[in-house]
């Protein structure tokens, strides 16, 4: 099922401040954190961790200066450094 919303920043806005939503979602917080205060600690620091992770869709692999995008050789480079290139 998919809602579309007219205005989401003024839906947002609204939501955040209509006084009984906050209300009862404080008091369900506080009665989570007496109930299972470890478990939520434990979470909110994996959700802020998360939060400042980078996730890069590629990760860019180094490859060595001798070896083309696909990491075969180069013709003609001898890849032991200080020896004389071969030809």
């Amino acid at each position: 099922m998919v809602v579309n919303i007219k205005d989401i920043d003024a839906y947002q806005k609204e939501l955040r401040n209509d006084y009984i939503i906050n209300k009862e979602l404080s008091n369900l917080a506080g009665n989570l954190a007496l109930k299972c205060g470890w478990f939520l600690a434990a979470a909110n620091a994996a959700l802020i961790t998360t939060k400042h992770v980078e996730f890069s869709p590629q990760l860019s692999e180094q490859s060595h200066p001798s070896r083309d995008e696909y990491g075969y050789p180069l013709e003609g480079v001898d890849e032991v450094p200080g020896s004389a290139t071969a030809e």
